[in-house]
């Protein structure tokens, strides 16, 4: 079973998500193995000026699950501090590599960003946060089985993971 999760880190709706109900669906879930969860990037840059940045400075926290649960709740948490001169310190703050996290900011991710947001607009995703939730295949291919749109309560999710079961 999987969650995919289409976000954009300066949405209010996708940052209380991720700083309320995710953690919930990670202990319920997600360490147990139940379910993989999927994050997506879908910064809307027309009314979130500085997501598309936070986006990409989150490949070099890749590198290891710890890195980019940390990367990802920082700037989840501190939206209102996110501006140009703040993703350094925010670097900073992660010990990451600063010169590789300013080439990430700078257009190193854009390839993964174009093609997440190629894949929402498939999709049909418009907004943030949405999510698809389904059975993986043997091809690793998601059958996406239910859609939630919004910050849905923990509830929404535990449900509609328990029906797949």
């Amino acid at each position: 079973m999987a969650i995919v999760e289409f976000s954009d880190f300066q949405c209010p709706y996708c940052g209380r998500f991720a700083t309320e109900t995710l953690p919930q669906i990670k202990r319920d879930f997600i360490d147990a193995g139940v379910a993989k969860f999927i994050y997506r990037d879908n910064p809307l840059e027309t009314i979130h000026p500085f997501a598309l940045k936070a986006s990409a400075g989150r490949p070099l926290a890749r590198s290891s699950k710890e890195s980019i649960g940390k990367c990802t709740t920082r700037f989840f948490s501190r939206q209102r501090e996110l501006s140009d001169t703040s993703f350094l310190d925010h670097a900073k703050t992660l010990h990451l590599d600063a010169a590789t996290f300013s080439k990430c900011l700078d257009g190193g991710a854009a390839a993964r960003i174009k093609e997440d947001k190629a894949e929402a607009s498939r999709l049909g995703v418009q907004s943030t946060p949405i999510f698809l939730i389904g059975r993986v295949d043997s091809k690793g291919t998601i059958k996406v089985t239910k859609r939630i749109n919004g910050a849905a309560p923990y509830e929404t999710f535990k449900a509609a993971l328990k029906e797949l079961l």
